[in-house]
C-alpha cells in the first residue's frame, strides 16, 4: 500500500536526502581523515611496519564485530521500527541487555585473543603491539552497539559523527602531539593512540545515546516482548561475524601466505577503492530504519519506489568515480609513499568489485531491514568459502593481486545470490534496473 499522505510521503523523502547528505558529508570527512592519518603513517612506518598495523587493526576489527554478537544492525531494525510508537519501555530494556551481553562478550574474546596470540603466535619484536592492540576489541564492539542505536533513532549524524570524526580526529590530534613531541611514532604508540580513538568514540556515543532516552524512567516489570524480540539477534550474530571475516580475510591470508609488503599494498588500494562506495554507504545508512519502519507497516510498495530512486541516482554519480580511479589510479596511490604504485594492479581489480556492489543496489540491507537476514548469512558464507579457497590458490601465485581477483569473485557471488533470493523473499528488486 503507498502512502495516501502526500505530506507523510515528502517528509520520508526530504529525511533521506537530509540523512544520505549527512552520511555523504561525515563519510567523506572520515575516509579524508583516514586518507590523511594513512598518508602519515605509511610515510614513518615502513611498508612492513605498515602491513603489521593493517594485520593486528584487521584482527581486532574482526573479533570485535563478533564481541558485538550482531546486536548493531538488529538494534537498528528493532528500534526502527518501534522508535515511532509508545515503546520506551522495550528500547530501553533492549538497551540495557545489549550493554551488558556486548561487554561481557567483548571482555571474554579479548582475554582468550590476547593469551592466544602472545603464548603461540606473537612471541617476537611485535609481541607488544600486538597485546595492545587487543586491547580495542571491547571499546569498538561498544562503539558499534551506540551507532546501531542511534541509527535506529534516525539520528544519523550523532550515529556516524563518533566514529566517522570523533575517532580520526583524536587519532590524527595524538599523532600531531607525539610528533611534536618527540619527532618520531613508533608501530607501538600508532597502536595505542587507535586504542584511544575507539575510547573517545564509545564515550562520545554513549552519552548521546544516554541524552536521548534521560526522560523515559526504566520499570523493573518483566516484559515477554522484549525477551522474545531478544532471542533474535542470533542471526545477526553470525552475519557480523561473517561480515568481518569476509572484509578481512584477504588481509589474514596475505599474512599467511605472503609478505608484510603485500599486506600493506593490498590494504592502500582496498581503501582507495572503498572511495567508490562511499554513496552507497551514505544511503544504507538513512534507509535502513526507513525500511525497518515501512516493512513493519507491510508498505513494500513504497519500500520498491524508495529503493529503485535511491540507488539510480548513486549509480549516477559513483560508477563516474569509479572511471577517474582507473585512469589516476597511480597517482592516487604514490600519495601514500613510495612504491605503493606498485599496488596499482591491485586496484583495478578491486574497482570491478565496486561496480558490482553498486549496480546490485542495497540488497544486503533490505534483507536485513526485512526479517531476512538468514538469507545474508547464507549469502555470506557461500562467498567466504569461495573467498577462501581462491585466497589459497591465487595468493602464493600472483601475491596481492589473487587476493583482491578473489575478494572480486567472492563479493559478485555475494551480490549475485542476494538480489535473487531477496527478489523471491520480497518482491523488491534493489538493482538499478528494479
Amino acid at each position: 500500500m503507498l502512502l495516501n499522505n502526500i505530506s507523510q510521503f515528502k517528509s520520508l523523502q526530504a529525511y533521506l536526502l537530509r540523512g544520505a547528505s549527512v552520511g555523504i558529508l561525515l563519510k567523506v570527512a572520515e575516509m579524508g581523515l583516514a586518507f590523511g592519518s594513512n598518508v602519515i603513517i605509511a610515510n614513518l612506518l615502513t611498508p612492513s611496519e605498515y602491513g603489521v598495523f593493517s594485520y593486528f587493526f584487521s584482527i581486532a576489527l574482526l573479533l570485535g564485530t563478533i564481541a558485538s554478537i550482531g546486536f548493531e544492525p538488529y538494534l537498528t531494525r528493532e528500534i526502527g521500527s518501534l522508535a515511532s510508537g509508545d515503546n520506551q519501555f522495550i528500547i530501553r530494556r533492549l538497551l540495557r541487555f545489549s550493554r551488558h551481553s556486548v561487554f561481557l562478550a567483548s571482555i571474554l574474546i579479548s582475554g582468550v585473543a590476547l593469551l592466544i596470540g602472545v603464548l603461540f603466535f606473537f612471541t617476537g619484536e611485535h609481541k607488544m603491539a600486538f597485546s595492545i592492540s587487543m586491547l580495542s576489541i571491547p571499546l569498538f564492539a561498544l562503539s558499534l552497539l551506540n551507532q546501531g542505536a542511534l541509527k535506529g533513532h534516525k539520528k544519523i549524524l550523532s550515529g556516524l559523527a563518533s566514529n566517522s570524526l570523533i575517532r580520526p580526529v583524536t587519532f590524527l590530534g595524538l599523532m600531531a602531539g607525539m610528533w611534536l613531541y618527540n619527532g618520531a611514532i613508533t608501530l607501538e604508540q600508532f597502536v595505542l593512540f587507535n586504542i584511544c580513538s575507539f575510547a573517545a568514540s564509545w564515550i562520545v556515543g554513549d552519552l548521546r545515546l544516554r541524552q536521548l532516552s534521560k526522560t523515559t524512567m526504566l520499570s523493573q516489570k518483566p516484559n515477554l516482548e522484549v525477551d522474545f524480540k531478544l532471542r533474535n539477534v542470533t542471526p545477526f550474530m553470525f552475519l557480523g561475524a561473517l561480515t568481518v571475516i569476509h572484509g578481512s580475510i584477504d588481509t589474514l591470508m596475505l599474512g599467511s601466505f605472503s609478505d608484510n609488503e603485500s599486506i600493506g599494498l593490498f590494504n592502500v588500494a582496498n581503501k582507495i577503492a572503498t572511495v567508490c562506495s562511499l554513496l552507497l554507504f551514505a544511503s544504507n545508512t538513512a534507509l535502513a530504519p526507513v525500511i525497518a519502519e515501512l516493512n513493519h507497516k507491510k508498505d513494500l510498495t513504497t519500500i520498491q519506489v524508495v529503493v529503485t530512486k535511491t540507488i539510480r541516482y548513486i549509480g549516477l554519480l559513483s560508477i563516474p568515480a569509479i572511471g577517474l580511479l582507473g585512469i589516476f589510479g597511480k597517482e592516487f596511490l604514490m600519495l601514500f609513499g613510495k612504491g605503493y604504485e606498485q599496488a596499482y594492479p591491485v586496484l583495478i581489480v578491486l574497482l570491478v568489485g565496486h561496480f558490482i556492489n553498486i549496480i546490485a543496489g542495497p540488497v544486503g540491507n533490505l534483507a536485513n531491514m526485512t526479517g531476512n537476514e538468514k538469507l545474508t548469512n547464507k549469502a555470506m558464507g557461500i562467498s567466504i568459502v569461495i573467498n577462501i579457497v581462491l585466497n589459497a590458490i591465487l595468493i602464493p601465485l600472483f601475491g596481492g593481486v589473487g587476493a583482491a581477483i578473489a575478494s572480486t569473485i567472492s563479493f559478485i557471488v555475494w551480490n549475485v545470490y542476494l538480489i535473487f533470493t531477496v527478489k523471491k523473499a520480497t518482491g523488491i528488486n534493489t538493482t538499478v534496473f528494479g
